[in-house]
């Protein structure tokens, strides 16, 4: 069908693509930092910006600082990942390093250095420039920031530090005003969702469909690691039999958790356990308890076999506490979500 298009397609390539977003998103949107457009524009702003040299602002600080904050699962980690990646900073930053224990309390201004990773070395840097990366949990003390604030002196002129963190306590440490993350915006979620559930399919063809997922999307409340998980569910068996099985089980799961924890945003609870069970049976005969989910890197950390979907369809009836992979990102950094669980029997 293509054979008589060589001129045409060559024509076409010769010119630079237009990105339309989201409507492009359709293509890649499981591997593709979806939305946080406008977040990323004001983060590369913060790390072109260059002051005079041996300036130093109203704190006398001579490096510039940009807390993110925002509630756990957000993406914070994946977004400033996904900042890290762009080639603007590479050729502008000479090392790139990112703290990830998500505490500082032990850490000496000598050895902070080394407990980072290396995300990037650019050995062709006209200067020397480190743009240093903090992943915390939540928040830290002014002593132990102040200890630290020597292995920031040290740093090379036009030097960056981005420190993430739950806590919006982390803002006082910031030079500059705060990013704050949040949920996409109900339109935004909504298409993301949907691209994710029907994939290539037209959902104007499957319109009661349609009216599920939105439901669906309505009670997630804006989750990422959510939707990934419910649109694998759907896409498992795209009928409307499996699919009113799917919502019935997420009305299920957000009423009794709701009920139990007082939560409604399920990346949000502070509180444990979350309550599910095995999708396929008619009958709750017992209960899978998800404790706190934690991140671990690729390649880095070890992980589970069984994973988060064998639990849901009775692939894997381990017994007692055990651990599940939750999610596997696809997008940088790659986290792998580890939840602990436990196996708890109903009384009869």
């Amino acid at each position: 069908m293509i054979s008589d298009m060589k001129e045409s397609v060559m024509f076409l390539a010769s010119y630079p693509p237009l990105y339309r977003q989201p409507y492009s998103a359709h293509m890649f949107v499981e591997k593709y930092m979806f939305g946080r457009h406008m977040e990323k524009e004001r983060v590369m702003e913060f790390l072109m910006q260059t002051r005079p040299p041996h300036g130093a602002d109203e704190k006398g600080e001579n490096i510039d600082v940009l807390p993110i904050i925002g509630p756990a699962y957000i993406g914070k980690s994946t977004f400033v990942e996904h900042v890290c990646q762009d080639e603007r900073v590479r050729n502008h930053f000479s090392l790139i390093l990112v703290y990830s224990k998500n505490c500082l309390k032990d850490e000496t201004a000598a050895g902070f250095r080394d407990n980072c990773l290396i995300e990037h070395q650019n050995d062709n840097a006209l200067e020397e420039k480190l743009l240093i990366v903090i992943e915390l949990s939540g928040d830290v003390d002014d002593e132990t920031w102040e200890r630290l604030y020597l292995s920031k002196r040290s740093m090379p002129h036009g030097s960056k530090m981005i420190i993430t963190s739950r806590s919006k306590e982390i803002v006082r440490f910031g030079t500059t005003q705060a990013l704050s993350l949040k949920c996409l915006p109900t339109e935004a979620y909504w298409y993301f969702f949907k691209r994710l559930a029907f994939g290539s399919d037209d959902p104007e063809q499957h319109p009661k469909l349609v009216s599920m997922a939105m439901e669906m999307a309505h009670k997630m409340k804006g989750s990422f690691m959510y939707a990934h998980i419910a649109s694998a569910l759907l896409r498992a068996n795209f009928s409307i039999k499996s699919w009113t099985m799917v919502l019935m089980n997420l009305r299920e799961f957000m009423e009794k958790n709701v009920s139990l924890l007082g939560e409604e945003y399920p990346d949000d609870l502070k509180d444990y356990p979350q309550c599910t069970w095995n999708l396929t049976k008619p009958k709750h005969d017992e209960y899978f308890m998800l404790y706190e989910i934690c991140p671990r890197r690729s390649g880095v950390e070890d992980v589970p076999d069984i994973t988060m979907m064998d639990l849901l369809y009775g692939c894997a009836q381990p017994r007692g506490k055990y651990e599940v992979l939750f999610w596997k990102s696809q997008i940088p950094p790659y986290f792998n979500y580890v939840c602990t669980c436990e196996t708890v029997i109903c009384e009869q």
